[in-house]
């Protein structure tokens, strides 16, 4: 009798190089391509497409680098070889970068542009680093893949998945730091304690001060982007014998506070404020000022430090010209001017620049 006995065949590897040495170039690179395209691309917007790409190209030859030297010589590879293969993959790395940062910046600016300042915060942070990042995760991870060698069919699949995982990384990081820049750039109307003297009347509510608005700037909740107008603090900040107080800037009668999600700003009155008509005018000129400012986008134009400090000038300045319009001796207005002139001396070399402007006061704008 014959027995035939099948022996298994085990899988072999006749080049002797590991699954990593054939394709750890690859998902390095294409990782880096995803990371450029997302989070590159939207950490640096506002800073031109060529930043973005020059940033790009840096950090896909990086991973192709990395990627390159790592699995050759995981692979057993002397350490020639590995510096060759990281070379060869430093310029793979940072052709798909460069596309990649490229697709993600134009991307999350045809986006910007599209949204305007009609919304702001997380959610627009967020929209662009969506479209950013699977725009740069898809072109970034498609052409590492086909300049390694991958098929056409392959490369487009490797494309989608870095479209899905840049989407996911730029929309989280987007958002997230369009946020604090949101909440970073808060404007405040500081105090002059003198100020607070002829302020007899009631304390409006917070209806009679909306109404007040509405009726002296036609302006209402739900204009120009202002989701709130309060006598209630901003957040971190408490009302103490109504002033509001915070470790930031100590007292102050005012502010305009962006929302992180949103990018819709609160305005805020301090209750001592509304005591007195010309008084109160006067802190809104300012912070509607600073609302209007939000609303033509200035925040997303500006550095954060600069936009504060510009915006706050241009509003103290309004403020200032409004007292001034009464020219008068009395000592109340006397106190209201010298306040505000005591506010102007933080600031040094403002350089003007014009933009639109609905209330009165110099049109200034510091560099």
């Amino acid at each position: 009798m014959t027995i035939n006995v099948r022996c298994a065949q085990l899988p072999t590897d006749p080049s002797g190089y590991t699954w990593w040495a054939e394709n750890g170039n690859m998902v390095i690179t294409t990782a880096a391509a995803i990371v450029v395209g997302g989070v590159v691309a939207i950490a640096t917007a506002g800073t031109g497409v060529p930043a973005m790409i020059a940033s790009g190209m840096a950090a896909g030859a990086a991973g192709g680098f990395t990627g390159g030297a790592v699995g050759t010589a995981l692979a057993g590879g002397n350490f020639g070889d590995a510096m060759n293969a990281g070379l060869q993959g430093a310029a793979i790395g940072s052709i798909s970068g460069a596309f990649g940062a490229a697709a993600g910046g134009l991307a999350a600016t045809a986006v910007g542009n599209a949204i305007g300042s009609s919304f702001g915060g997380f959610w627009a942070g967020a929209l662009q680093g969506v479209a950013g990042g699977a725009a740069g995760g898809f072109t970034g991870g498609s052409i590492g893949a086909w300049l390694n060698g991958a098929s056409f069919g392959d490369g487009l699949l490797v494309g989608l998945k870095g479209a899905g995982m840049g989407a996911a990384i730029g929309g989280l990081i987007g958002g997230i730091s369009n946020g604090i820049k949101a909440k970073s750039s808060k404007n405040y109307s500081i105090i002059d304690l003198r100020e607070l003297q002829g302020g007899s009347n009631p304390t409006l509510s917070e209806n009679q001060l909306e109404q007040f608005t509405a009726n002296e700037f036609n302006i209402i909740e739900g204009n120009k982007n202002i989701s709130d107008i309060t006598v209630r603090p901003p957040s971190g900040s408490f009302t103490f014998k109504g002033v509001f107080y915070n470790k930031e800037v100590g007292a102050f009668a005012g502010a305009t506070d962006p929302s992180f999600w949103t990018g819709k700003v609160s305005v805020h009155i301090a209750p001592v404020v509304t005591q007195n008509p010309i008084y109160l005018k006067g802190v809104l000129i300012h912070e509607l000022t600073h609302a209007h400012h939000y609303y033509l986008g200035l925040n997303n134009n500006y550095s954060t430090g600069k936009f504060r400090n510009s915006s706050e000038y241009t509003a103290i300045n309004a403020q200032l010209d409004y007292y001034k319009s009464f020219n008068s001796n009395n000592p109340f207005i006397t106190s209201l001017i010298q306040g505000c002139n005591n506010y102007l001396l933080r600031f040094t070399n403002p350089t003007p620049i014009q933009f639109p402007y609905p209330y009165v006061g110099r049109v200034v704008f510091v560099k």
